[in-house]
């Protein structure tokens, strides 16, 4: 190494960068050869001197996950995770900081909240789950992420999503849960798309959180129609008895157990609802749900 380096030096100004390049990892020429780009707009993410940071951005990639890992999660992470892969103009898109949220439905509130337990889209609505949380709207940037993620089978922007979500979670505090589960799909539709993104949604908040989850708990017990193609009255309808639990040995973790229940996008919470009245029938203690994206408007 040290004589190939002498060799390089002989170069002149050339032989900088390529002693630099020497001296790099798989992971490091990875990011070379395809750079990191915002999830957003794809802007490349690279600062000016881009091979002399190389080593720093393995090292903080690196440092990010042993933190998580080690259920060291905290403002250090977030802040890492978002410069490493969203563009500022993206970030203010995503991350518009709301006044608060609606405990009861997860809705994002961009004024104070006049009503006491409950906001506009869910006042007088009647939900089998106890509270639920949202990362952002369903509209804008957020709502294309989530629909590539969906249609495009991203498995990689399902990753990052789950981090997202995941990460507010710990920011805020909800970590009292004793198990978490990905909303299933209907078997012919799984087998249609071959892709699950609430899996790997919950994946990736367990990660973060140290929550343990069981992905083969809920099934869906029939097909069901399309939530996004049907009224409010019919979604309750389509949904109502479509899901149970993969075994009886299931029931024996799900007992006396607080639950969080992990999907992509709600927007009026008839299928998160119904999958609570189910798993309380299976004597769950309490169910919670968390979502990338809360649809139903802004307030």
């Amino acid at each position: 190494m040290r004589r190939w380096e002498n060799e390089l030096g002989e170069l002149g100004a050339l032989g900088k960068p390529l002693r630099r390049l020497a001296g790099v990892t798989i992971s490091q020429l990875n990011r070379i050869i395809f750079p990191p780009s915002c999830l957003g707009c794809g802007v490349d993410l690279v600062e000016p001197d881009w091979l002399a940071k190389t080593h720093d951005i393995e090292f903080r990639d690196q440092e990010i996950d042993d933190r998580a890992s080690s259920g060291s999660f905290n403002q250090y992470w977030f802040q890492n995770w978002q410069s490493a892969n969203w563009c500022d103009d993206c970030w203010k898109q995503v991350a518009g900081r709301t006044v608060q949220r609606c405990r009861r439905c997860g809705a994002l509130l961009f004024r104070a909240n006049p009503l006491r337990g409950s906001c506009q889209l869910c006042h007088g609505e009647k939900f089998h789950f106890d509270q639920a949380f949202a990362v952002s709207s369903y509209h804008g940037l957020f709502r294309e992420l989530v629909t590539r993620m969906k249609n495009q089978k991203d498995d990689h922007l399902a990753i990052h999503l789950g981090n997202f979500l995941g990460s507010e979670l710990c920011l805020q505090g909800w970590l009292e849960f004793d198990l978490i589960l990905p909303v299933p799909q209907p078997w012919l539709r799984r087998f249609k798309r071959g892709f699950q993104a609430t899996e790997i949604l919950a994946d990736r908040v367990a990660h973060l959180t140290g929550i343990p989850q069981c992905s083969k708990s809920i099934r869906a017990t029939r097909n069901t129609a399309k939530q996004g193609t049907l009224s409010v009255t019919a979604r309750q309808t389509n949904v109502r008895n479509a899901f149970g639990l993969y075994s009886a040995s299931v029931i024996s973790r799900i007992r006396g157990k607080k639950i969080l229940v992990v999907d992509d996008v709600m927007t009026t919470g008839a299928t998160l609802s119904e999958i609570a009245r189910m798993l309380k029938r299976q004597q769950a203690s309490a169910v919670s749900v968390a979502v990338v994206a809360r649809g139903g408007g802004n307030l």
